[in-house]
């Protein structure tokens, strides 16, 4: 809205007014739709952001003309560097987090088995060091499956590790997390698209917020979840034509909203018929 026309005082007072209504809209509607994915995404202010973006796109359409996508991945020969800067935020807090080795030892297991929906505060729960490692741990399981498949990091891949990194103190861990990225590759091979596609690996990543469905509902729950994950995530574009930079967290809300009700009721089912 600021720049799409040369960025004048009008289209820059508009824009700041919209991004502040935004703003402030954003904190009260994130509250309300954690009761939507009942905490089985970790991505909710991606989901809010998604709605906001919904309605910003509704009524851009009476003043702004149509903006036309673009994908910007950055030059592919900063590879070297951005794998040395992620091995270095990888490997050296794992390092310094294994002076709490024993405190490792005792808690981590209990972190793994967790289910981790919100709200997971591991760090209060079992400990600096524990979570540190469950950290570091977690992104380098995802970097090591980059580098396997030879896809170039470029900046959206960074930021998708370290989104990994940041949320695995507050609800992912290797477990779940893998979990969920293997139902979004087995449903991108069942469109043909190779393992190492950027796209791909993207989304990988960033599916991840829906690890509580993995941890809560088993491998088979985690396994489903990442293949109408990878499905939905072109459908729900639409809904926002981008506005959304959190499209993934967006699609992470409506998974959960499908599929907790009917896990749910399966699960009832079954404890029924064992009674």
């Amino acid at each position: 809205i600021m720049f799409y026309r040369g960025a004048g005082p009008v289209t820059v007072l508009f824009g700041i007014g919209t991004g502040f209504l935004l703003g402030f809209f954003a904190t009260p509607l994130a509250e309300e739709y954690i009761k939507f994915s009942q905490g089985f995404t970790l991505y909710n202010f991606g989901f809010t952001t998604g709605i906001l973006s919904m309605v910003a796109l509704a009524v851009s359409r009476y003043f702004l003309p149509e903006i036309p996508p673009s994908l910007l991945l950055g030059d592919e020969g900063a590879h070297a560097y951005l794998s040395l800067y992620m091995a270095a935020l990888i490997l050296v807090p794992l390092l310094l987090s294994l002076k709490g080795w024993r405190e490792i030892r005792e808690r981590y297991r209990q972190l793994v088995d967790a289910s981790g929906r919100l709200p997971s505060d591991y760090p209060g729960t079992y400990g600096t060091a524990v979570t540190i490692f469950n950290m570091t741990l977690t992104t380098l399981v995802f970097y090591i499956y980059i580098l396997i498949v030879k896809t170039p990091l470029n900046g959206t891949l960074v930021g998708g590790l370290i989104s990994i990194m940041g949320f695995a103190a507050f609800g992912k861990n290797p477990k779940s997390s893998v979990i969920i990225a293997a139902g979004v590759l087995v449903g991108a091979l069942f469109h043909g698209v190779a393992p190492g596609n950027s796209r791909l690996l993207l989304t990988m990543l960033f599916s991840t917020g829906l690890s509580p469905m993995a941890g809560y509902y088993g491998i088979f729950g985690g396994l489903i979840a990442g293949i109408l994950h990878y499905n939905l995530t072109g459908a729900v574009f639409g809904l926002h034509q981008g506005l959304g930079l959190y499209n993934n967290g967006f699609t992470s809300g409506f998974v959960a909203a499908f599929l907790v009700p009917v896990y749910d009721t399966l699960k009832r089912f079954e404890k029924e018929e064992e009674g």
